[in-house]
C-alpha cells in the first residue's frame, strides 16, 4: 500500500478522488490486482476490495466516512439490465447503520448519518450472478451532495 503521499489521489479532496475513480470506468478490479489475491467475500464485499485495491484504503470499522479527510463516502451497489438498452437498480443502497434511539435525540444536520453521508461517491458495477466479484464490470459513477 502506498505512503500518503504516494497516493494516486489527494485524499483531502473529493474532486481529485471523484477524477481518479474515473479509472475504475469499463474496468474490473482484477485488472488492479496481483495473482493470487483471495477475494473477499460476503455482504459488502466488493465495495471493501474496491477500497483495498483501487483507492488502497484499509478496511475498517470506523464510523467515519470512508475518505474522511474529504469528507466523502464510498458506496458500490449492483445495476442489472432492463428493457432494451436500460438499466436498473438490483437492490436498495444501504447508507448506514442507526441506533434509531440515539437518532431521535439528534436534529437531522448534526446527526452520524449526515455527517458521513452528506457527500457520497457511487460506483454502479453490471450485476452478474455466478461471476467472480473481481471480474464485474464498472459501468457508472456520480457524487451524490445532500444540502
Amino acid at each position: 500500500m502506498p505512503a500518503p503521499s504516494e497516493l494516486p489521489y489527494d485524499k483531502t479532496s473529493a474532486v481529485s478522488i471523484f477524477e481518479y475513480s474515473k479509472g475504475l470506468l469499463g474496468k474490473t478490479l482484477r485488472e488492479f490486482v496481483g495473482e493470487g489475491y483471495v477475494p473477499k467475500k460476503g455482504k459488502g464485499a466488493l465495495g471493501q476490495m474496491a477500497e483495498n485495491i483501487y483507492f488502497f484504503l484499509e478496511t475498517n470499522s470506523n464510523p467515519a466516512s470512508d475518505f474522511s479527510e474529504a469528507g466523502l463516502e464510498l458506496k458500490c451497489t449492483p445495476l442489472k439490465h432492463g428493457n432494451k438498452t436500460q438499466y436498473l437498480i438490483k437492490e436498495r443502497l444501504v447508507c448506514n447503520m442507526m441506533d434509531y434511539f440515539e437518532v431521535a435525540t439528534q436534529d437531522f444536520e448534526h446527526s452520524h448519518f449526515f455527517l458521513k453521508c452528506q457527500l457520497m461517491l457511487i460506483l454502479f458495477y453490471l450485476h452478474q450472478s455466478s461471476c467472480n466479484q473481481l471480474d464485474l464490470e464498472f459501468i457508472f459513477f456520480c457524487i451524490v451532495a445532500v444540502a
